[in-house]
This record gives structure tokens, C-alpha cells and sequence, in this order.
């Protein structure tokens, strides 16, 4: 029988070895890529159904209704893939990080427009799962199904929002009139974020 391998370092001629957290890594950079681009192109969908829709209810044509459902499909499929992508990386501690420090320095208000709130729904999802679930959990499918898909849905998610309030996980208190006041501009994930991380 041959030697038992007990590390997962791949040799390469060079002699450098690549040990195998560094090739999830790389995976997982691959995935960050496809999240923004999955990402992305749904919001650009969903800005083509606000435009077909106006456009349908100026002009009745068939070609109107095709569209829109074509366009609603694509939205719901991209939806669940690029929330997919973001269960696979946010466990990758180096991309979590750059993605917190990303969003403590900036104001997400453009994208929070630009995506028409869907930013806040991916940034729920990734304060909201990771801290609850572990990723051994995530992948054996041992979450709660139910908020897995309310935090997709804007406006629906208050619940999600409500639950993390009430769990105590917050290091600040927050009123109910500041809670409503960051809801409605966009900007309650990116507080909680701010103050818990």
C-alpha cells in the first residue's frame, strides 16, 4: 500500500505547495464574482419590469406581456442563484471581512436605489444566516427554510429585521421610531451592521 497522505497540500514542480483552505478561497473568490454579476443582472431585470410595465400601460402590445413574464422568470431564478452564491462565500472569513469593511465605509444608499433594495436583502442574508447558522448547518440543510426565503423578499423581511431586534443581538438599543426611520431610507441592515461587527 502506498503512503497515507495526512495533509491536503498539493505539490506543484516548483516545490510551492497550495494547501487546500487556499484553493476554497480561490473557489470562493470565483463565487464572489458570480454573486455580482447574478446580482447585478437582476436588478437590471427588475428595472426592465418597472419599464415594460409603464410601457404596457401606455400601449397594450403582446410583446409587452412576453417580456414581463420573461423578465419576472429570469428575476425569480436569479434571485435564488444569487443568494446560493452568497451562502457559499459568506463563510469565507477573508471575503466576509472585505465585505463588512466595505460596507462600514461606505453609504449604501445609491445601491440601496440602484438595486431598488434588493443590496439590503443580500446584506440581511449575510448578517442574518451567518450569525445564526453555522456553514456545517447551511450546507446539511438544517435551517429554517421559511427565513431563508423571507429574507429575499423586501418589505416581507421586516420580520427577519424585527427577530434580530428582539433577540437581543444588538450592542445598541435601537427605538421603534429610529428602527421605522432606517427601514424606510434603506438603511437598517447597514446600521446593525455598523454597531454589531
Amino acid at each position: 500500500m502506498g503512503k497515507r497522505i495526512t495533509d491536503w497540500s498539493l505539490g506543484t514542480k516548483s516545490g510551492c505547495a497550495m494547501n487546500r483552505p487556499e484553493i476554497i478561497h480561490e473557489m470562493n473568490k470565483f463565487f464572489l464574482i458570480l454573486f455580482v454579476l447574478t446580482a447585478s443582472i437582476l436588478s437590471v431585470a427588475l428595472w426592465g419590469l418597472i419599464i415594460i410595465t409603464i410601457l404596457n400601460l401606455i400601449n397594450c402590445f403582446t410583446w409587452y406581456e412576453k417580456a414581463l413574464y420573461s423578465l419576472g422568470i429570469i428575476s425569480i431564478v436569479l434571485m435564488f442563484f444569487s443568494h446560493a452564491f452568497l451562502y457559499q462565500i459568506m463563510y469565507d472569513n477573508k471575503i466576509y471581512a472585505l465585505l463588512i469593511k466595505w460596507i462600514k465605509g461606505h453609504d449604501i444608499t445609491p445601491w440601496f436605489v440602484l438595486t431598488m433594495g434588493l443590496c439590503n436583502t443580500y446584506l440581511l442574508d449575510l448578517y442574518y444566516t451567518r450569525n445564526k447558522y453555522s456553514k456545517f448547518d447551511l450546507l446539511q440543510y438544517r435551517v429554517n427554510i421559511t427565513d431563508s426565503i423571507i429574507v429575499m423578499l423586501p418589505l416581507i423581511n421586516i420580520y427577519i429585521y424585527f427577530s434580530i431586534v428582539k433577540s437581543g443581538a444588538l450592542k445598541q438599543k435601537i427605538s421603534k421610531r429610529d428602527f421605522l426611520h432606517l427601514y424606510v431610507r434603506g438603511r437598517l441592515i447597514q446600521h446593525i451592521i455598523q454597531s454589531n461587527e
